[in-house]
């Protein structure tokens, strides 16, 4: 008989040596919450250990949200500079001034550079990439945080599982041994073959 062991009450987060949220001031700490919320919901944490990397699973996840954002961010700040670059591959004249009042969002300089853009049977996806070459070097530093990141919170998660593995295989252990007392204890011993009875048949 193969004993189950019962879904683990949820750990309350501990709060008092848990570094502290990640949350920047400027974002929205219910959105921290509500994920860490539904991770625990979904992982069920048993113990401290477990509340601990779920904790890490959480700022990790949060972090690498936060890198991602900062790439789009990054290649946006240089999208001036790589409509620039593309204009004057084209040969308009005041590409600059231009590529300044488009990122302002002026309603004429959209339309110039749209018109420009669809002469030349081009789309914003040069543009997009001459900021992506201007950002390179940060872009890649970008990756290389986000990819600790994430490599940080794969190895909170295999904790988590080599945890909970210890922990089944240990409770295998016991439930065995428990089964095994019982038997001997509760059951009948059982004539080896080997053993003769003491009782001889009677001869004819």
């Amino acid at each position: 008989m193969q004993i189950a062991p019962d879904l683990p009450t949820p750990v309350a987060p501990p709060l008092d040596f848990l570094p502290p949220s990640p949350v920047a001031p400027d974002q929205d700490a219910s959105a921290y919450d509500a994920l860490v919320s539904r991770l625990t919901a979904e992982v069920r944490p048993s113990d401290v250990p477990e509340q601990i990397w779920l904790r890490e699973v959480a700022d990790h996840i949060w972090e690498i949200g936060r890198v991602r954002r900062a790439k789009v961010s990054t290649v946006e700040g240089a999208t001036e500079e790589g409509l620039r670059l593309v204009l004057d591959s084209l040969g308009v004249d005041g590409a600059a001034p231009l590529a300044a009042r488009w990122a302002a969002r002026d309603a004429d300089a959209v339309k110039a550079v749209d018109a420009t853009l669809a002469k030349a049977e081009l789309g914003m996806g040069p543009v997009r990439a001459q900021a992506l070459c201007l950002q390179l070097d940060r872009i890649e530093r970008l990756d290389r945080l986000e990819g600790d990141a994430i490599a940080r919170r794969d190895q909170a998660i295999r904790d988590i599982r080599r945890h909970r593995a210890q922990f089944a295989a240990a409770l295998r252990r016991a439930a065995l041994a428990v089964e095994a007392a019982a038997a001997r204890d509760g059951g009948q011993a059982t004539p080896r073959p080997e053993e003769k009875s003491e009782t001889q048949p009677c001869e004819r």
